[in-house]
């Protein structure tokens, strides 16, 4: 199993993209709303890389982060971007509840914005937690959830000697004992392939549930993401609606998915600038006549860098190019 912390969290590229894709639908959904004040809530990390982000797309000072470590907060009030972002201590469980209170301290606040970024692989627990949020929020905000999707992390291989015919089949069972009643029982084999569709429909199912106890409300997709940095994740954004969401609210907004099972896969290939810069001399072109005019492969064969080329195509906007910066 590959280690969480073989990336550290600011320079995973493409947890990067998946991160730059959701501020640009967030500063899209925010600019439809003029007469709408939104805050922004996420578990910040010790370096507030989606607040700072979050505040230079938009322009908004309404951020609050939790987390349930002391240490880790006092980290965030170094690196927040403003000094009015506010860091608490708070368990993700306890953010449902919470949320009046926010409503309170951001005065001129209608609606939120707000990020479930989960690493462990709790995810029983953590589809609760959707559950709960998604019964307290309000029409018009955006809740997104990262669920840990990857394989590697359903138990041992040793799928024989539990009594199954394939790693597959062993898997799906570990899933369903791990998602409880989030599991979809139409996924009988789970691969590294499927688990993030798995996962989308245990946010649908979270949906379900929340209507089940009584909201209201309906949660739409209109961001879903796999990537893998060490491990893979799978993002769900949802817009909050009273049953009357418009798509026409995004424009032409590329990466809406068609439904719970359009999945966008970020896979961008490790660049140097040079190479970034020279894959941008030729974006208009087809990712086949791409590798035939820069020369090499931005992949392990030909049929891998064709794939590469063809996420950095659609992608590139949101590259990033890291560079090493030296304090003299």
């Amino acid at each position: 199993m590959a280690d969480k912390r073989s990336v550290w969290y600011q320079i995973r590229p493409n947890k990067f993209v998946d991160r730059r894709i959701f501020m640009d639908l967030a500063k899209r959904w925010t600019s439809h709303f003029c007469d709408a004040r939104f805050f922004y809530a996420s578990m910040g990390a010790s370096h507030m890389v989606d607040h700072n982000h979050f505040y230079r797309h938009t322009g908004n000072s309404r951020l609050f982060s939790f987390d349930g470590n002391d240490e880790l907060i006092a980290r965030q009030l170094i690196n927040r971007p403003v000094d009015s972002a506010i860091c608490e201590t708070l368990w993700s469980n306890e953010l449902p509840e919470h949320l009046e209170i926010l409503y309170e301290r951001f005065q001129d606040a209608t609606n939120s914005i707000i990020w479930l970024d989960y690493m462990s692989t709790e995810r029983f627990s953590q589809l609760q937690e959707l559950t709960e949020l998604l019964k307290v929020s309000r029409s018009n905000d955006l809740i997104r959830i990262t669920l840990n999707a990857h394989t590697a992390n359903l138990g041992p291989s040793e799928f024989r000697d539990a009594g199954f015919e394939s790693i597959g089949s062993f898997r799906a069972s570990q899933a369903r004992e791990n998602l409880g009643e989030f599991y979809d029982e139409t996924f009988e084999v789970l691969t590294g392939n499927t688990f993030p569709a798995l996962l989308s429909n245990a946010v649908r199912l979270a949906e379900n549930k929340a209507r089940d106890e009584g909201w209201e409300g309906q949660a739409t997709p209109v961001l879903l993401t796999e990537y893998q940095d060490g491990q893979r994740m799978f993002t769900a954004t949802l817009v909050i609606s009273d049953g009357n969401f418009g798509d026409n609210l995004l424009g032409e907004w590329d990466f809406k998915p068609n439904d719970w099972t359009d999945i966008l896969s970020i896979n961008v290939p490790e660049l140097s600038a040079k190479e970034k810069f020279l894959l941008d001399q030729n974006i208009s072109k087809t990712p086949e006549n791409i590798i035939d005019d820069v020369g090499f492969l931005p992949g392990e064969d030909r049929q891998q860098a064709i794939k590469n080329v063809a996420s950095y195509k659609a992608l590139h906007r949101f590259v990033p190019a890291f560079h090493n910066v030296e304090f003299v």
